[in-house]
This record gives structure tokens, C-alpha cells and sequence, in this order.
């Protein structure tokens, strides 16, 4: 996390808020479920998008990446976030770089 975040008091709607105080390259005032959110979602398309070019089904990804189809499923709908060990799987079983998997997540749209 960025040092020049700090906590902000939580209140209802946004649990956890993070207020940049200055330094470059922050995002001010984003509440953190939802940026997490976001990015998961973002995950997601891209595991979706990648699995389709390589034509493979989710049965054979989720096999190939040592995890249950449903598993699997729900990280294709941005319900669950894949551990490291499964991107490092997908990223595999995909033949994809690191920039093809994480594509968008983290950038300023």
C-alpha cells in the first residue's frame, strides 16, 4: 500500500477509505472493496477472454490448474480471486506473458 495512504474512520456505505495525502501515483478517496472489486472483475475478463482464444473449456483449465470446476467458474465471474499459485497456472496453461493476464488491472481508465 501506498505510504502516503492512511485509514480513514469507517462509516456505512464505504467500510474503508484510503485518502492520498500527496504522493505520486495514488488514487485519492477510493474505497478499497470496491477498487478490489474492480480489479477482480477486470481478472476475470481477462481469464475468460484468454481461455476462449486458447479454446480450452473450463473443466480442462480448472484440471490443468489443480482446482474444482466450480471454483474455477466462480473466478471466471469475478466471485472468487484467484491465489498466486492459480495465476501462476493460468498463466501456464494459457502460454500468455504476465502483461496479457493482468491486462488493465491497475491502470488509470
Amino acid at each position: 500500500m501506498c505510504s502516503a495512504f492512511r485509514k480513514m474512520p469507517k462509516d456505512e456505505e464505504h467500510p474503508r477509505v484510503l485518502r492520498d495525502t500527496g504522493s505520486r501515483g495514488c488514487v485519492a478517496n477510493v474505497p478499497v472493496r470496491r477498487l478490489a472489486e474492480k480489479y477482480q472483475k477486470q481478472l476475470a475478463k481477462n481469464i475468460v477472454q484468454l481461455r476462449e482464444r486458447a479454446r480450452l473449456t473450463q473443466e480442462t483449465v480448472a484440471e490443468s490448474v489443480d482446482v474444482s470446476v466450480r471454483y474455477f467458474q466462480d473466478i471466471e465471474a469475478g466471485v472468487n480471486c484467484p491465489s498466486l499459485q492459480v495465476l501462476i497456472g493460468l498463466r501456464e496453461t494459457f502460454r500468455c506473458t504476465w502483461d496479457e493476464l493482468l491486462e488493465s488491472i491497475g491502470s488509470r481508465r
